[in-house]
């Protein structure tokens, strides 16, 4: 009877553990980019890493190894499923092999105080040995399902977008994977007192309560960052709306000085060509065109929206000074669910890539940037297009970098990629070697 309660414990220990990492590689195609369709993913990977598992637990590894072993089959299946950095695969993966060496050596450890044994005993008995796993699978599940909605699914990815700020929890984390790995050593294969269950308890409490105390004040941390941000951006906004309000106040002083001259010049304008100089006319005329065009330029603005404008107004002066060639006409409608946060990162990163690119182009080369926007099919259409200097460079399937300071250099378009997604959008880009055209095409789908 116990060879049929074993057999049974196995099919639903490897159908559990199915079930979880099913679950496990669609939520993370929700975060990371993947290199092929989801559908794939969740076909492959899922049922590799459980088969691979399971065989490591049916011929009774050593935990530790077992749990160096796993870790390393999800980085493998992750480097192969997405199109990330390592620190971000290695986030995700850690994230979840803490979680099942916390939850089982929990699991264990609660057994063994019920029962009155040591974690050995528990251990070496097979049907308690699987349920664990089942457990902390089921666990898993269950937790990710109900709690792991999109407002959590949010908060991974702002906490992705702030790389610096996550390593302190990555080190903390990588810490308490070792201690823990190092508890099952000795609770599991070298103690035999069953008092070693009720501390081994406690201390998987006391893990798990440091633990999310950290993540706690690592959001509220990158919470304060953005509201710097947001701070940094209001004020950005009032200076340019003071600056906005002084140049209209000029422009509406010149316009009226014009019309108030605009008779003369019209009579002088009559007297050159009775004379027999329509020239002398028509560059009077010119004259005055261009310097009311030079006024109408100073009241003209980039987009309705105030930080889009703030920005693309920055970037205007900037392209002025490098003669650069800038257009930009941006329409945000009113009432939009996206944040000015999340304006900001997008127009300020795509301003300073373009910007950059012109930097590096020759000298003698045609120069511009183009930024443009408008509702369409209810959809915020952002197209974007500058000059660049034709060298392209592609790392893992992404837009490489040509600078010096590669560290920094990616952040950038990642920032805008992972924005757009999040909010449900898709983004797009396309450098044009031959003609030197790099465009960035953006759909955000508008909430009603």
């Amino acid at each position: 009877m116990s060879g049929f309660y074993s057999q049974i414990m196995w099919i639903v220990c490897f159908f559990v553990m199915y079930v979880y990492n099913i679950f496990f590689f669609y939520y993370t195609c929700s975060v990371l980019h993947t290199r092929m369709k989801r559908w794939k993913v969740v076909a492959i990977f899922p049922i590799c890493v459980t088969g691979i598992s399971m065989w490591l637990i049916s011929g009774r590894v050593f935990l530790p190894l077992l749990n160096l072993i796993t870790m390393a089959i999800y980085m493998l299946s992750f480097l192969l499923a997405f199109s990330e950095s390592i620190f971000n695969n290695y986030i995700l993966c850690l994230n979840t092999v803490f979680h099942l060496i916390k939850l089982r050596g929990f699991t264990i450890a609660i057994i063994a105080v019920c029962l009155n044994k040591s974690m050995r005993e528990v251990n070496q008995n097979t049907i308690f040995y699987l349920f664990s796993f089942i457990i902390t699978s089921l666990t898993m599940f269950i937790v990710g399902v109900f709690f792991d909605n999109g407002v959590n699914l949010q908060k991974v990815k702002t906490m992705l977008l702030h790389k610096s700020t996550l390593f302190t929890i990555v080190t903390t984390k990588t810490t308490l994977v070792v201690l823990m790995m190092n508890m099952e050593y000795i609770n599991n294969y070298m103690l035999g007192a069953t008092t070693t269950a009720l501390v081994a308890v406690i201390c998987y409490i006391l893990i798990n309560t440091c633990f999310y105390c950290l993540l706690i004040m690592t959001y509220k941390s990158i919470q304060w960052i953005e509201n710097e941000m947001v701070h940094e951006i209001t004020e950005m906004q009032l200076e340019y709306q003071k600056q906005l309000y002084k140049k209209q106040n000029e422009c509406e002083g010149l316009l009226r000085i014009y019309k108030h001259d605009y008779k003369s010049i019209l009579e002088n304008s009559v007297r050159f060509i009775e004379n027999g100089e329509p020239e002398e006319a028509r560059r009077l005329l010119m004259q005055t065109d261009d310097q009311l065009m030079q006024i109408i330029r100073k009241q003209s603005r980039n987009s309705n929206s105030l930080i889009v404008d703030v920005i693309l107004s920055g970037l205007e002066e900037k392209c002025a000074q490098e003669n650069i060639e800038f257009f930009g006409n941006c329409y945000i409608p009113e009432g939009i669910h996206i944040s000015e946060l999340e304006f900001s990162r997008i127009f300020n990163n795509m301003a300073n890539n373009a910007y950059e690119a012109c930097m590096r182009q020759d000298t003698k080369e045609y120069k511009w940037i183009s930024f443009r926007s408008y509702v369409k099919d209810k959809k915020l259409v952002i197209y974007q297009k500058n000059s660049f200097n034709g060298i392209v460079r592609y790392e893992k399937e992404k837009l490489g970098t040509t600078k010096v300071d590669q560290k920094l250099h990616g952040i950038g378009m990642n920032s805008i990629q992972y924005t757009v997604e999040a909010l449900d959008g898709m983004f797009m880009f396309k450098a044009d070697q031959e003609k030197k055209v790099f465009e960035i095409l953006i759909k955000i789908p508008l909430k009603q």
